[in-house]
């Protein structure tokens, strides 16, 4: 039997196809699957909308919080303060901060990329109605007082397409954009960075 640990918990776990509700609190519980037993560990409580999450070279946890807060799990305990400096973000909905990804080498170059959802700028707009608004990818770094510095637009969705809509990030695209950060772009990567810039 092979057990498997599940990091923050989840809203329902699926057991032969069919979704089944968490306990109240599911910290410890061993819940088996079709292939698989898991326990669930709970790392994190106090943590408003997660909604993506990457590790570390080091075992430190990256978790973005959807209002616009970048926080970080350090040897299973949730530093109480966010990373300071992060983009400002437009949440609504599923719009807010969104994924965050470790670049491949980034023991050696330190990148760390992030989407969100922000308005258009100068556009105005009348309640109920909600602001034309778009996808941004950045980069940047960690310092060592948990400050994100050095952060890079990668890209902003042009202007004509912002749309009052639901905000995602194409997995593809941030994994394109690694890809070719690293030198290793696929087919379709037009945008290829400077290897010098890795």
């Amino acid at each position: 039997m092979r057990l498997l640990t599940v990091i923050l918990g989840a809203a329902f776990l699926f057991l032969s196809g069919q979704p089944q509700p968490v306990p109240a609190d599911p910290d410890g519980q061993i819940v088996k699957s079709e292939k698989q037993t898991f326990k669930i560990e709970v790392l994190a409580r106090e943590l408003e909308t997660p909604w993506a999450l990457a590790f570390l070279p080091d075992g430190r946890l990256l978790v973005t919080e959807r209002p616009g807060r970048l926080r970080i799990i350090e040897k299973g305990t949730l530093r109480p303060d966010p990373v300071k400096g992060t983009p400002a973000v437009w949440e609504k909905q599923d719009g807010g901060l969104l994924d965050v990804e470790v670049h491949p080498d980034y023991a050696r170059n330190g990148w760390i990329y992030l989407s969100y959802s922000e308005t258009l700028a100068g556009s105005t707009s009348t309640p109920p109605a909600d602001p034309p608004s778009m996808t941004v990818i950045v980069r940047g770094k960690l310092n060592k007082a948990n400050e994100w510095v050095d952060q890079q637009v990668l890209f902003r969705a042009p202007a004509p397409i912002a749309v009052p809509l639901r905000q995602g990030t194409p997995p593809v695209l941030l994994a394109r954009r690694q890809a070719a950060d690293a030198g290793r772009a696929g087919p379709h990567e037009t945008d290829r960075q400077d290897p010098s810039d890795q």
